[in-house]
């Protein structure tokens, strides 16, 4: 239960954020505002989908929920593509000078990662708890967990060692602990990709909320102050 109404505000914040980041870029015209935008609504989309299958995958037949996280997979590919693209990574010399590189390298993952699964299909299982284990085939599964592990580790370091992030300790600490959220994120995806029992899914989903739960936090905390700020200009103009 716990999964699920997290799941929601992850998915009605991020349907927020998409839209504010949008709707700033038709006026800056900024690339990478529309990258967090599309970022934002792909993983929207991915935690929708993910919500429906854990709320029905102990009423339906095993074979939809497997093609069903097998599609998820494929959305959250998309997401990190147009991440990959923000200022969190292109920070990054080795990323920024190598981006179609790294966009063809994402592609390929996707490609072959889906490929593998359905060729290797095979149905999840629900335990009594509602932990559902994916049975990925392996190289798919240490593929794709490792890629998000990474993923995970970049965005950590981008946010706790980035240079010209903290105009203030209040930026620096919600920095670093965005930072330790995409630890947990990437940990927890890795724990429970690569799951083969009910445990260790538990893990993973776990760590997941953990991080989850830290970043909607700070972005929520985030939203609502520049609100309250943009309403104290409206108030107060200079």
């Amino acid at each position: 239960m716990s999964a699920i109404i997290i799941n929601i505000i992850t998915f009605l914040f991020a349907f927020i954020f998409a839209v504010k980041m949008y709707q700033a870029s038709r006026g800056t015209r900024s690339e990478q505002l529309i990258y967090f935008s599309l970022f934002f609504t792909f993983l929207g989309i991915d935690v929708l989908i993910n919500t429906i299958l854990i709320s029905i995958s102990q009423f339906v037949i095993p074979e939809i929920i497997s093609l069903g996280y097998i599609f998820t997979r494929i959305i959250i590919f998309i997401a990190l593509y147009f991440l990959l693209q923000t200022p969190i990574f292109t920070r990054y010399a080795i990323i920024k000078n190598n981006i179609n590189f790294v966009k063809a390298l994402v592609i390929l993952l996707l490609l072959v990662t889906s490929m593998i699964q359905i060729i290797n299909f095979s149905n999840v299982d629900v335990s009594e708890q509602g932990y559902v284990v994916l049975n990925m085939h392996p190289a798919a599964a240490w593929i794709t967990g490792l890629f998000s592990f990474l993923i995970g580790l970049i965005a950590s370091h981008s946010f706790i060692f980035g240079e010209n992030m903290f105009p203030n300790d209040r930026a620096r600490s919600n920095s670093i602990l965005l930072g330790i959220a995409g630890l947990f994120l990437g940990t927890g995806d890795l724990v429970y990709l690569i799951g083969k029992t009910p445990e260790m899914v538990f893990y993973g989903v776990t760590l997941s909320l953990i991080g989850y739960s830290v970043t909607i936090l700070i972005l929520v905390i985030k939203y609502f102050k520049s609100k309250k700020n943009n309403q104290e200009q409206i108030k107060t103009p200079l």
